[in-house]
């Protein structure tokens, strides 16, 4: 699929699983999983839930209203990998440099080389140099310090953000083909604790085009925009954490 498509795939995922909570909540599967997000017959009435759009890190909002019409909001991440891929690379988050440099306090020679590494920032006339450059031989030990000592502060944004709507649950869904689906639910802080790995920070894996990995998440540039992106392979994260997760299929 190309970008658009995955965008698109994205986005009717997030309409899926809003759905569940607003036509299929007499479905003993969509109790179970209303039940493990906090669901209480002896407090709640009735769900309803919406995709909320915009640049939050929660795509989906799920009301649990109260019997005085006051909900208990959850606020879930959800996801989308398919299966038949082996690639399980997915987005978590992506932004400027400068509004990264506003959030984690780096410095300008921090700034000046993800600059470089994004496009934004010519170097002899060649925009967006990989880290196995010579031009940032002596600034490499330098970089990777900074992320690895700001690793909780980093994951946190990336995954959950500062605005007052985190999400709490995580929700990867798979197509198993044929029109079924399998729904993982885990809870964000066990995503966050995997994506941090054994918190090493590194420069890619090959020699060449070498992007930052950080635990589990890696960094790249999105040199047609100048943006900074992270990713993460979902596949070996849902085997890792399986005994955490909570399956459900559609």
């Amino acid at each position: 699929m190309n970008h658009g498509q995955i965008a698109q795939s994205g986005l009717d995922n997030e309409i899926w699983f809003a759905e569940l909570f607003n036509l299929y909540t007499k479905s003993p599967t969509v109790k179970s999983l209303m039940a493990l997000m906090g669901w209480d017959l002896s407090r709640h009435r009735r769900v309803s839930a919406y995709r909320k759009g915009g640049n939050g890190k929660a795509d989906v909002g799920v009301d649990f209203w109260r019997r005085h019409n006051w909900p208990d909001t959850i606020y879930v991440s959800c996801k989308k990998i398919d299966n038949s891929n082996p690639n399980g690379f997915g987005h978590i988050h992506k932004s400027t440099v400068h509004s990264y440099q506003i959030k984690w306090r780096f410095d300008d020679i921090i700034k000046r080389c993800l600059n470089v590494f994004a496009g934004n920032t010519l170097h002899e006339g060649k925009a967006g140099l990989y880290f196995e450059h010579k031009y940032f031989d002596p600034y490499r030990l330098y970089m990777s310090n900074f992320f690895r000592d700001n690793i909780d502060t980093i994951m946190n944004d990336i995954f959950k953000g500062r605005a007052f709507d985190k999400p709490s649950w995580f929700a990867v869904t798979i197509d198993t083909g044929e029109g079924s689906k399998m729904l993982y639910m885990l809870d964000i802080e066990d995503v966050i604790e995997y994506a941090k790995g054994d918190r090493k920070v590194f420069y890619g894996k090959r020699s060449t085009n070498q992007n930052l990995c950080i635990g589990n998440v890696v960094m790249y540039s999105r040199k047609t925009d100048g943006q900074l992106q992270f990713k993460m392979n979902y596949k070996p994260m849902l085997k890792a954490l399986q005994g955490k997760a909570r399956i459900f299929y559609f």
